[in-house]
C-alpha cells in the first residue's frame, strides 16, 4: 500500500463553531460514537496483544491518565505514552504488539467515554495519521507495509505536544537536506514559510513521483509566494500527480506568476475531461476571482448533475474540509445522488480510487465530527450513514420503473 499523501486544503475553509449540543442529543451522540468506533478496541484483540507482558514495566499507570483526562488534553497525553512506548521497544523491553496494545488499550479508554481520539482529531491530519499508525503499526514495517519508523512517531508526537518546540530544533539544524517522509510531512503541518528553503533544497533531490509530489504539496501550504518559479517546470509534467500537485500549490500562493504559469498549463492540455483539467480550471478561477467566488463555483458544480463527473469529484473534494453548515448540507443532498459513472482518480489523493457522486459526498460527511453532523442535519444522519453501503444503488431505488437491475446497469458504466 502506497504511502499517505495529504488531501488537499480547500483554501478558502473557515471552520465555524457550532453550538453545543443539548444534554439529551449530547448522550445519544456518545453512545452513538462509542459504536462507531468501538470495533478496533474489542477487548479479546488488545489482550491478545498484551500477552506477555514485562512485570518491570506498569501497564496500570502508563493509560491511567487516560480515564480522566479532557477531551483537549488527549492528544498531548497519547504523544506522551507514544515516546514513553518507543523508549521502551528500542532498549528491548517491549516488542511492538505490545507497544500497539497499549496504545489501542489507552484509546479504548478514551472511546468508552465517547471521546475516541480518531472522532476528536478530525480536521488535524497529523493527529489522525498519528493515531492510524500508532493502532496498527508502531513502527513494525511488517505488519501492514506502511513504511514509518520511530522518526515519523517521535516527530508526530513532538509536534501534538508543542509545536513551536518542534519548529525551532527543526531550524536548529534537525531539518534534514535529503527526503525523509515524516519530516517532510511535519513541514506541512507546522506551514511555517521559514521552513520552504530547505523544501527547494530537498526538492531538488528528490529521486521519485511519490517525493516530488509530497514536497511540493508542502511547498504549497507554506504559503511562500517566492517558489513559484521553481515550481514551473513541474506543473507542466507529464505525470499527472506530480502536475495536480503543482497547480492545487500554485493556486494556494497565488499571483501573476502562478497565473502566468496557470494559463500556460491550461493552454496545452487535451480537449478531455480529467482531474487535473478540473484543478486547472478551479486553480485559475481562484487566482483571477478570489476565494468566494470558486466556493460558489464548487457548490454549483458539485450539485450539476449535467456536470462533467470528474468535475464534479474535484469540486466535492476541496470543499470536503469545509465545515460550514451549508457546505454540510450540500454533501448530505448528494447521498442520493443519481450519477452511477465512477472515475479513476490516480494517485493524487492516496492510492488509485474509483467512486461515484454519492461515495465522495459519503467519505467528505464521514471526514467531519459527529457532533457537527447532528448540530447540522439531525441525528438522522448517524443512522443514513452508520447504514450506507459503498458501490450501491441510492435509497430511492426501485421507485423509478425501470426494469435493469442495478447490477446491470453497474456492468455497463
Amino acid at each position: 500500500m502506497a504511502q499517505k499523501t495529504d488531501r488537499f486544503t480547500f483554501a478558502a475553509h473557515h471552520p465555524v463553531l457550532l453550538p453545543s449540543l443539548d444534554g439529551k442529543t449530547e448522550e445519544r451522540v456518545r453512545q452513538w460514537v462509542t459504536r462507531w468506533h468501538g470495533a478496533d478496541y474489542e477487548i479479546d484483540d488488545i489482550s491478545e496483544m498484551l500477552e506477555d507482558w514485562p512485570a518491570s514495566i506498569a501497564l496500570a499507570d502508563l493509560v491511567e491518565p487516560f480515564g480522566t483526562i479532557d477531551e483537549t488534553e488527549s492528544a498531548v497525553e497519547l504523544s506522551r505514552l507514544t515516546l514513553r512506548l518507543v523508549r521502551h521497544v528500542e532498549r528491548g523491553a517491549l516488542e511492538t504488539v505490545h507497544a500497539r496494545g497499549a496504545f489501542r488499550l489507552a484509546c479504548r479508554q478514551l472511546c468508552t467515554r465517547g471521546i475516541p481520539f480518531e472522532e476528536t482529531a478530525k480536521g488535524d491530519e497529523t493527529a489522525l495519521w498519528f493515531h492510524f499508525i500508532c493502532v496498527n503499526e508502531f513502527g513494525d514495517n511488517d505488519n501492514q507495509g506502511y513504511a514509518t519508523d520511530f522518526a515519523e512517531l517521535r516527530l508526530m508526537a513532538r509536534y501534538l505536544i508543542s509545536r513551536e518546540t518542534l519548529l525551532t530544533d527543526l531550524l536548529d539544524g534537525e531539518f534534514p537536506r535529503t527526503f525523509h517522509e515524516g519530516y517532510v510531512s511535519i513541514a506541512g503541518a507546522l506551514g511555517d514559510a521559514v521552513l520552504a528553503p530547505h523544501l527547494l533544497v530537498i526538492l531538488r533531490r528528490c529521486e521519485d513521483v511519490q517525493q516530488v509530489a509530497s514536497v511540493i504539496n508542502v511547498l504549497g501550504r507554506l504559503g511562500e509566494p517566492s517558489v513559484v518559479n521553481e515550481l514551473e517546470g513541474f506543473a507542466l509534467s507529464t505525470n499527472e500527480e506530480i502536475a495536480t500537485t503543482t497547480v492545487v500549490a500554485l493556486e494556494t500562493l497565488g499571483g501573476p506568476d502562478a497565473e502566468r504559469v496557470l494559463a500556460t498549463v491550461q493552454s496545452v492540455l487535451p480537449e478531455n475531461d480529467t482531474p487535473l483539467a478540473a484543478h486547472v480550471a478551479f486553480a485559475r478561477l481562484a487566482t483571477h476571482a478570489g476565494f468566494s467566488v470558486l466556493r460558489e463555483e464548487l457548490f454549483a458544480t458539485a450539485a450539476d448533475r449535467d456536470a462533467a463527473t470528474v468535475f464534479r469529484l474535484a469540486a466535492i473534494e476541496r470543499l470536503g474540509t469545509n465545515t460550514a453548515p451549508d457546505t454540510v448540507l450540500l454533501l448530505a443532498s448528494l447521498l442520493d445522488d443519481p450519477t452511477y459513472e465512477r472515475v479513476s482518480v490516480d494517485g493524487y489523493i492516496t492510492d488509485d480510487v474509483i467512486h461515484t457522486i454519492r461515495e465522495a459526498a459519503y467519505i467528505a460527511l464521514i471526514d467531519r465530527r459527529i457532533s457537527a453532523l447532528v448540530q447540522v442535519l439531525g441525528e438522522d444522519i448517524l443512522d443514513r450513514l452508520e447504514s450506507f453501503q459503498m458501490y450501491s444503488m441510492p435509497s430511492w431505488w426501485g421507485s423509478t420503473g425501470s426494469d435493469d437491475s442495478p447490477l446491470d446497469i453497474l456492468d455497463n458504466v
